[in-house]
């Protein structure tokens, strides 16, 4: 494995001797896949594999609002298909209709949540979830509460062992770049200034700091139109999330 990061390593000192480069992407994403395709020519994708021989290869802003995502992962829902997890999820904003996001100035139908453990998530005044660790079952449940009604529910569950199987899957090792960005004339401009590589301690350590809150998990399901113009879900990613800092709490640095 060393050897595969001296390679990336090998080319990383290239593109960090380039100054700043032109991003080609406009997103919050776009450093991370500039690079990516810089360093192993990779195409964006959504794979729970890591990027490059065993290697997910993270990159990080210091001055960025935004947090790293670690994976994505779909909870289980009433054994309910990938499909109807989705219209489950998108049925809070049907029931709330007050949160709309705009796309071509048409407002469409869009889900989101940013909980940890130590917080309670409020959805337009209507709705209450909270995350509830369950470790005699080895379950982490996300509970929901109609706040009028007080109807409750706990039915949303990862297993515990699906949380760390995606971690270890795809992160048992990590190169984490850090970079510099400006904007300019519609574009990023990034220069990538500082490259670590970490290796997993302990797997176990991912439920640890959910119940810190210092891992977040965000919800992010919007709405398309479909072949007869009907409105369904579209799936941006339900993503575990973590601030750069905290990442010495799941890995040693092993440069």
């Amino acid at each position: 494995m060393k050897e595969k990061y001296e390679y990336i390593k090998s080319k990383f000192d290239t593109i960090e001797s380039l100054g700043f480069i032109k991003c080609n992407y406009h997103d919050k994403g776009g450093p991370g896949r500039m690079l990516e395709k810089l360093l192993v020519n990779k195409k964006p994708d959504n794979s729970k594999k890591p990027d490059y021989e065993g290697i997910e290869i993270k990159t990080c802003c210091d001055n960025s609002k935004y947090k790293m995502t670690l994976f994505s992962l779909i909870p289980n829902v009433n054994n309910l298909n990938f499909e109807n997890t989705m219209k489950y999820f998108m049925s809070f904003y049907y029931l709330s209709k007050k949160k709309k996001t705009k796309t071509n100035s048409k407002s469409i139908p869009h889900f989101y949540l940013s909980i940890k453990g130590t917080n309670n998530f409020y959805l337009n005044g209507i709705f209450k979830f909270n995350l509830v660790f369950n470790d005699t079952e080895k379950k982490l449940y996300l509970d929901w509460e109609n706040i009028s009604t007080k109807d409750k529910h706990h039915c949303i569950y990862w297993n515990y062992n699906e949380i760390t199987s995606a971690f270890v899957s795809k992160l048992n090792y990590l190169v984490l770049i850090k970079y510099d960005k400006f904007y300019s004339c519609g574009y990023f401009y990034c220069k990538y200034k500082s490259i670590n590589f970490f290796q997993q301690i302990n797997e176990d350590a991912i439920i640890k700091l959910l119940k810190e809150g210092k891992i977040v998990i965000s919800f992010n399901i919007s709405s398309k139109q479909d072949e007869n113009n009907n409105l369904v879900p579209y799936y941006h990613g339900i993503r575990f999330e973590i601030d750069s800092n905290e990442i010495s709490q799941l890995y040693k640095n092993i440069n």
